[in-house]
């Protein structure tokens, strides 16, 4: 392989490395971004509600009726104009139930993280300030 080529080759290799590096980078900051909806919590209360209604026999969604079980990929199923407004009501208190968990697990976290960092020293990841020196820091003015 001729010099040049590798060079080239070396090249598109570290476009690759970097687009890569971008891609995981916006990957981690959304997975670990707050204020997230518990969205795979939500979607359960959805489907056990109309699951245990019975509307999946009624539901306009093939794979409900076929399978026996709600299938729903939305808060808003495809069987939702046949739920009564007292199940609609059971369904907005489960899911004020499911946000104030997922407030106080966020909050929870927080404080964890906080004596943590008061324990064991500053977060390692956090900017630091100027350090002084042992000079200035040993001997009094």
């Amino acid at each position: 392989m001729e010099l040049d080529d590798e060079v080239k080759m070396l090249r598109y290799m570290r476009q690759d490395v970097i687009t890569a590096a971008r891609d995981m980078k916006a990957a981690l900051i959304d997975l670990y971004a707050p204020g997230k909806s518990p969205c795979p919590e939500v979607l359960t209360a959805v489907q056990l509600l109309a699951s245990d209604e019975g509307f999946h026999a009624e539901c306009p969604n093939h794979a409900c009726r076929r399978t026996g079980l709600c299938q729903a990929s939305d808060v808003e199923p495809e069987c939702a104009p046949l739920w009564p407004e007292a199940l609609r009501e059971r369904l907005d208190d489960m899911l004020v139930g499911i946000a104030l968990s997922a407030f106080r697990t966020e909050a929870s976290r927080a404080a964890i993280h906080a004596r943590l960092v008061q324990a064991f020293g500053p977060d390692p990841a956090a900017p630091s300030g100027k350090k002084r020196s042992r000079s200035a820091a040993g001997t009094p003015g």
